[in-house]
């Protein structure tokens, strides 16, 4: 008990010790850069304040559990005053205070910048039991998902977590399978359900931010690095640098290969499970596009403007089948993931802001709440359908919509139109059929049976197509 009242008082030392203090030292500041770079990396956003008061909090705890568990106190029985004061009749510093100071030293000398910012999970689960909680309690029902900003639509009504926003999620229609990840503790969460056969939310991992990069803690008391992590229908997909990392409950984790000059897309909206499939970004392109002050910036839109009237190609995403190894390059530009925030502004006169910062992120819907339809996250879709795996992607901007056959490469062009489409959707029914529309001049074109109509047309790059 006295230890625990001892740990009690050390904390609020700590955090009135901050308080009064008025500002952030060197090293909260130093662990604060690094989390907003693995938070950016995770997410594609970029936290916000109250994130980041979180995140730092969390190290701080972090720290101070390190210090309790490693510094010896001499004292028998250590007494610590809220305010921290030194030993008053010794004029030296505190117990609390040569902790804190020893801590805050091994931050700096040895990078504890990397610690966690949330702790990992408390309680673990055998593959046998997570499959056991997952496997369902009725029979299979045709169920109807579909997107919405925060959440999912099941069967026409909401589904919002009320632990906290959806980050991203991946959802298979056929299968019912649905994995989002919600923010928790500076860290994240990853959960499972299926409505389709009665399956409630379950966790199925965390991860937590660190210095370099994510890791996650899955409940069979496995561990995975990396740099960004993105939910699949049925598990969690990681990458780290050229490699992917495939966690499926109940199965062993796949290793995968990323081609050299290529990355996991952060957002993946298709069914990566069923068709074996993710899309990857170009790192050239990516690294280009975000050099908004140079030259790079400058070629990379005159591109992207003769891309979105089809006058020239940028193959910025490609698929893979991470079984295969197979690649289908996509003519969809980087240039349409991003949106531009300007946040803490002050009035100088009528006619300019001083902005302290300005935030770029990927942001698939605009800032009045509408879709973003040049983000790649709405122009590329993939579904597992009776026939085999397709593409729906919408190529050259505007102009072209295709459906690709992931198997073998082959594309049909679904809808052209060189002045280009108001817009494009696709969805799948229960059965597994794929349905494709577009919108011009106010009217609707619909495509009923993505796949049949991918059977029984000609290669977009055959002779029979060009004729």
């Amino acid at each position: 008990m006295k230890n625990f009242a001892w740990i009690f008082g050390l904390l609020v030392a700590a955090n009135v010790g901050s308080a009064f203090a008025g500002e952030r030292s060197p090293q909260e500041e130093a662990a604060l850069v690094s989390m907003r770079q693995s938070y950016t990396r995770a997410t594609g956003a970029s936290p916000t304040a109250e994130d980041e008061e979180k995140m730092l909090a969390e190290w701080k705890s972090a720290i101070i559990r390190d210090a309790a568990r490693t510094t010896t106190i001499t004292s028998p029985t250590p007494s610590v005053g809220v305010s921290a004061s030194p030993n008053p009749t010794t004029g030296a510093p505190s117990n609390a205070q040569q902790i804190l100071q020893a801590a805050m030293q091994r931050a700096q000398s040895v990078g504890s910048v990397n610690q966690v910012v949330s702790p990992p999970n408390k309680s673990t689960l055998s593959d046998g039991e997570l499959l056991q909680k997952i496997s369902g309690t009725q029979e299979p029902a045709k169920i109807e998902l579909s997107a919405r900003r925060d959440g999912l639509l099941v069967n026409g009504r909401v589904f919002a977590d009320p632990e906290g926003a959806m980050k991203a999620y991946s959802y298979d229609v056929v299968s019912g399978d649905v994995t989002y990840q919600i923010a928790s503790n500076g860290g994240f969460v990853f959960k499972y359900f299926n409505p389709s056969i009665g399956v409630d939310p379950v966790m199925i991992g965390s991860a937590v931010i660190t210095g370099s990069g994510i890791q996650i803690n899955l409940l069979n008391g496995s561990t995975l690095g990396g740099d960004s992590a993105v939910p699949m229908p049925r598990g969690v997909l990681v990458a780290r640098g050229v490699n992917m990392f495939v966690y499926e409950p109940g199965k062993a984790i796949q290793t995968v290969s990323i081609p050299d000059g290529w990355m996991l897309a952060q957002f993946q909206r298709g069914s990566v499970g069923a068709t074996r499939t993710v899309l990857l970004e170009n790192v050239s392109a990516s690294n280009q596009q975000k050099d908004s002050s140079g030259l790079g910036s400058l070629l990379s839109a005159t591109q992207s403007l003769g891309q979105l009237f089809g006058v020239n190609k940028k193959e910025d995403y490609a698929f893979l089948n991470i079984d295969t190894g197979k690649l289908i390059k996509l003519n969809i530009s980087v240039d349409g993931k991003t949106q531009t925030v300007m946040s803490n502004c002050r009035k100088r006169n009528n006619f300019v802001n001083d902005c302290a910062t300005a935030t770029s992120f990927q942001s698939l819907y605009t800032p009045n709440g509408g879709r973003n339809t040049l983000h790649y996250f709405w122009q590329a879709n993939w579904y597992q359908t009776p026939s085999g795996p397709i593409g729906v992607v919408q190529e050259g901007g505007l102009v072209d919509l295709f459906i690709i056959d992931l198997r073998t490469g082959k594309r049909v062009t679904a809808f052209h139109r060189a002045m280009g489409m108001t817009s494009t959707d696709t969805s799948q029914s229960a059965d597994g059929v794929v349905k494709v529309s577009a919108a011009w001049m106010f009217q609707d074109h619909v495509i009923n049976d993505a796949a049949s109509f991918l059977s029984s047309n000609p290669d977009a790059g055959t002779e029979a197509a060009k004729n």
